[in-house]
């Protein structure tokens, strides 16, 4: 037989780790739960932050992209390549538009007047049928042999490379709608 201070020190013990062996297993009960409600009630969410709202005259690239986006366009992406036209001091980025391709000159100014002023200036004799796409990367001019499309609005000229009727009347929707 055990003398009574034994059975004292060794039940304590154990009562202890027994409840802390119970609580540890409520909490992982607990957090399966509420894992499993969290997953169950997700809502869909936007693949990222959502874009700020530009102001006239000082739209950026991101802003075009959103433009094409909300006016219906699918398979819209940022290109790989910058490019330059003969006509325009300002150098241009590529969107890529499924297989079409779309150049954006934007005009950054601290003062959106005078970014929209250079944007005017700058597209002053700027020719559809003449203006010549160049890129460091491709050995001759990206719009060779290719119908050429050129909208303008605020601080962004885009110039389309497309014979698609439907994709030119909504890049022009697209960059008409732009503030």
């Amino acid at each position: 037989m055990q003398t009574p201070s034994t059975q004292d020190t060794a039940r304590p013990d154990r009562r202890w780790a027994t409840r802390l062996s119970n609580i540890l297993f409520i909490a992982a009960i607990f957090f399966a739960a509420t894992a499993v409600y969290l997953w169950v009630t997700e809502e869909d969410t936007p693949d990222g932050p959502v874009a700020p709202t530009a102001e006239a005259g000082r739209n950026e690239f991101a802003t075009v992209i959103n433009a094409f986006r909300d006016a219906g366009l699918e398979n819209v992406d940022p290109g790989r390549y910058s490019a330059e036209a003969d006509q325009l001091e300002q150098p241009g980025q590529t969107i890529e538009i499924g297989d079409a391709n779309a150049f954006v000159f934007i005009y950054p100014d601290a003062d959106p007047e005078a970014a929209i002023a250079a944007r005017e200036a700058d597209a002053e004799d700027l020719d559809p049928e003449t203006v010549v796409l160049e890129s460091r990367q491709s050995e001759r001019p990206l719009n060779e042999g290719q119908e050429t499309h050129v909208f303008q609005a605020s601080n962004v000229i885009v110039i389309l490379v497309s014979d698609d009727a439907d994709l030119v009347s909504t890049v022009e929707e697209a960059i008409d709608s732009l503030p």
